[in-house]
């Protein structure tokens, strides 16, 4: 509802969060991440006709100010998004040259996937079969992975290197994560300063 209200997606909220906290976490107002994209944007030719994972990850970069009124922070936010979709069909090896980022460096040490496809079973009678006991493994690259699912309910979940990160530290961060969105929806919050990481417990 509040995503619809400002004429936001709900992709955009989440990032948009998420950068949030990344800023929070680390103390700077400019942060970086990676954000998956599917790869199958409409100017592609044939697009329609392809088979095989098109996904590419991106950096995302956020300049955080606490004193900026959130839903115009969120609405250029989402305008930064689509602007890096022109991007979406480059490497990260390009992008790192561009960037000037030596090879040995990494663009970003943590990536969000917004996972906006159907799930579930579908209907038999629509489509003659039945796709059911779906199960997925993922592996990435990245020390830390949240995946973000547009359900009945948000679903988060996160994906990390237990050689990295402390389950406490990762459980605590995605209760923050979950404040965070929720605080992103209160209609008190004026300025990004006005949001809150901790519940009332």
């Amino acid at each position: 509802e509040f995503a619809r209200e400002h004429r936001l997606t709900l992709n955009t909220v989440v990032q948009a969060a998420w950068s949030i906290l990344l800023s929070r976490y680390s103390g700077e107002m400019d942060v970086v991440y990676g954000f998956v994209t599917s790869g199958r944007s409409a100017p592609v030719k044939g697009i329609g006709s392809m088979v095989g994972m098109l996904v590419n990850t991106l950096p995302m970069r956020a300049q955080v100010d606490p004193y900026a009124n959130l839903v115009s922070w969120l609405q250029q936010f989402q305008k930064s998004q689509a602007d890096a979709r022109k991007y979406e069909h480059s490497s990260l090896v390009h992008m790192r040259k561009w960037a000037g980022i030596e090879s040995t460096q990494p663009l970003f040490e943590n990536i969000l996937a917004f996972e906006n496809y159907p799930r579930g079973t579908s209907d038999k009678e629509a489509t003659g079969f039945t796709v059911q006991d779906i199960r997925v493994f993922e592996r990435s690259n990245y020390p830390l992975e949240v995946v973000v699912g547009p359900h009945e309910q948000l679903s988060i979940r996160l994906n990390y290197d237990r050689q990295h990160y402390h389950d406490c530290d990762m459980e605590r961060l995605l209760q923050h994560f979950v404040v965070l969105l929720e605080s992103i929806c209160q209609p008190s919050v004026a300025n990004l300063s006005d949001l809150v990481l901790l519940s009332d417990a």
